[in-house]
């Protein structure tokens, strides 16, 4: 997982947008730096969202494949969250 909490930047690049005096263009700035943090934070929610779909109920599929693919994204949660 990101060290970067895109949500809370994404609101504090968009609030500087707004408050910016430099001109347009620096809010331009601010604010496309903000929908990418924004961006971002959709993506991990999406990610945690296809995690929580792909564990389901938390129980293992019976098919091989899948469950080593299970496995295998399990040992990568572990070790992103550092509970490995």
């Amino acid at each position: 997982m990101s060290a970067v909490d895109h949500k809370a930047e994404a609101i504090r690049l968009d609030n500087e947008a707004y408050k910016t005096h430099a001109g347009p263009e620096v809010a331009a700035l601010y604010a496309a730096r903000a929908q990418t943090h924004a961006t971002l934070f959709a993506a991990e929610q999406q990610r945690l969202a296809n995690l929580i779909e792909w564990f389901g109920d938390g129980e293992l599929s019976t098919d091989p494949a899948k469950r080593e693919a299970q496995l295998a994204v399990q040992r990568e949660t572990e070790e992103g969250l550092g509970l490995s």
